[in-house]
């Protein structure tokens, strides 16, 4: 649910779109659901978002709700972590 979207973003970044951890490899994890470069950008370009934004809030919730819609939360430790699963 999108409820679950938001409860992930509480705990990923306090829902701030400019949220940065510099220790996450490799490099680094950002925005709303703290993408790493590579992950953001392999998922973008498999659901198709044009001109892909690791820092467009839209395009994160976008990826996000695809991949939960895929049953891949399990990529998130937050949703491991607290039980937040998939949209169903």
């Amino acid at each position: 649910s999108s409820k679950n979207l938001v409860k992930l973003s509480i705990c990923e970044s306090q829902l701030n779109p400019r949220a940065f951890n510099k220790d996450d490899f490799p490099t680094g994890s950002k925005g709303l659901f703290q993408y790493t470069e590579p992950t953001f950008l392999a998922f973008a370009k498999e659901l198709g978002i044009t001109n892909p934004d690791i820092w467009n809030p839209y395009q994160q919730i976008q990826l996000t709700a695809y991949l939960f819609s895929q049953n891949k939360s399990y990529l998130w430790t937050c949703a491991r972590k607290h039980g937040i699963h998939g949209i169903k």
